[in-house]
This record gives structure tokens, C-alpha cells and sequence, in this order.
């Protein structure tokens, strides 16, 4: 009977889920951020037009968005600065909204020095849903220094008392680093604990952003640093309340 109550509680939860992700992705589609379609082979098939930027320091690092936070919840994701294209929106203006929106702490900091198209198609793990990406990277290099909120995993955001949700992220306490002080934990981090993460406030959202080389952002997007970036993330904890 327990075990049946608990597949039944499993069940209702993945209801719950897909519910959430069927609305959410309606409301993609409602807002222009995307289109649905019948492919060739009769699959269902997203697609989105997507303006990335690839920012490059001096030493060669890139600048990648580690964590997002929206809904009063915080999720790592390792991946370049990006934003969807709206419905009709010109190319131009979606750059110009991408860099005076999520990355305006860069808008007079960055130059452009050119631009590639490149399609991919992947399952989206969000909508669980086949998507065609069409992704506009502009490739950009840091002309000066900017300014914003800035902490490390070993001095995180300590201005009010943690209380940001996390999604997708494992609870410390299964992990295997539970019984381990939070001085080991951030030890494991390796150089990523005195990292610098920069937060970018937009509205009532933002992102966590940091200068990585290319073999640590290959490995925080993928399967293998999933946990490594979600021990990151938490360890940077949440920015100050007036900033969000």
C-alpha cells in the first residue's frame, strides 16, 4: 500500500510538471517566441530564433551566464548570454533589447566583431519537445571594465538571510557532500570557489554571470558538471533583495 501511494504521489507530481510545461509553453507561442509546427516526418517541431553573444576577455575567457533567477527561483545554466527573438522582431532590435536588457551592465563595454548563424535541433528540456534553434552569435570583445554585483562561492551574497528556492538544483542535504563542512564543500569547488559571479538585475529577474575558460564552460554545460555547477550556484547564494 506504501509503495502504491507513493507511485501515486510520483504520478501526481509528474502531472503537476508536464501541466506546467505545457502552459508555459502556450505562452511561448502566444508571446511570438516561438512556433510549433508539423516536420517532414510528422513530428511535432518548436522552433526558435535565438541572439547569443560570445564575449571574449583579453586572457581568452568567456563570458558565460551561470544561473538564472526568475519566479523566485534560482537554476543553473551554463551557457552564453542569450535571449529569445519576440514575433517579428528585426535582428537588430533584438541584439539592441538583448544588450540594453539582461546585459545592460555591458552595453558600453562591449564591441561587436561579427556575427554567425548556426542551426541545431534538440530535444528542449524544459518542453520535452523536439526543437530547431536558430542561434545568432555575435561575438564580442570586453573593451573596459564594468560595474555590478559581485561575490565569490567563498564570500557569497550575505546582505539578508538565504531564502531563494531553488529549481533543478539538489538539496544539500542528498548530496554526498551533506556530512562534509561547508568549508570542504567549497574546497570541491576547486578554483571556482574565489571565482568572481557577477549578478545582473532585469525587472524582477536576473542572471549569474562569470569569466570561465573554455574547458570549464564545456564542462559546466554538460551532464558530467551538473553537479558542480549546482554546488556553485548555491554556494553564491542569493543576491541582496533590493537588487531583484
Amino acid at each position: 500500500a506504501a509503495a502504491e501511494r507513493l507511485e501515486t504521489r510520483r504520478s501526481t507530481r509528474r502531472a503537476a510538471a508536464s501541466r506546467s510545461d505545457n502552459a508555459a509553453l502556450r505562452e511561448e507561442i502566444s508571446t511570438g517566441k516561438s512556433i510549433l509546427i508539423l516536420n517532414a516526418q510528422g513530428v511535432p517541431e518548436r522552433i526558435v530564433s535565438v541572439v547569443v553573444f560570445h564575449i571574449s576577455g583579453d586572457d581568452g575567457r568567456i563570458f558565460a551566464q551561470v544561473g538564472k533567477y526568475e519566479h523566485a527561483q534560482a537554476t543553473p545554466t551554463c551557457e552564453l548570454p542569450g535571449m529569445k527573438r519576440e514575433s517579428s522582431e528585426l535582428l537588430g532590435d533584438a541584439f539592441s533589447r538583448l544588450r540594453s536588457t539582461k546585459l545592460s551592465p555591458l552595453q558600453n563595454s562591449i564591441q561587436v566583431l561579427r556575427s554567425e548563424c548556426f542551426k541545431t535541433t534538440k530535444n528542449s528540456k524544459q518542453h520535452k519537445v523536439q526543437t530547431k534553434y536558430l542561434r545568432h552569435i555575435f561575438y564580442c570583445t570586453l573593451l573596459e571594465e564594468f560595474e555590478a554585483l559581485m561575490c565569490t562561492a567563498a564570500t557569497p551574497f550575505e546582505a539578508i538571510p538565504f531564502d531563494m528556492e531553488f529549481s533543478k538544483v539538489p538539496s544539500v542535504a542528498t548530496t554526498a557532500a551533506a556530512t562534509a563542512s561547508e568549508r570542504t564543500v567549497v574546497a570541491e569547488l576547486g578554483d571556482l570557489a574565489t571565482r568572481e559571479v557577477f549578478f545582473f538585475p532585469y525587472g524582477t529577474k536576473g542572471a549569474f554571470y562569470a569569466w570561465l575558460w573554455q574547458h570549464e564552460f564545456d564542462f559546466l554545460s554538460s551532464p558530467a558538471g551538473e553537479h558542480t555547477a549546482s554546488m556553485w550556484l548555491r554556494h553564491v547564494a542569493r543576491p541582496p533583495r533590493e537588487q531583484v
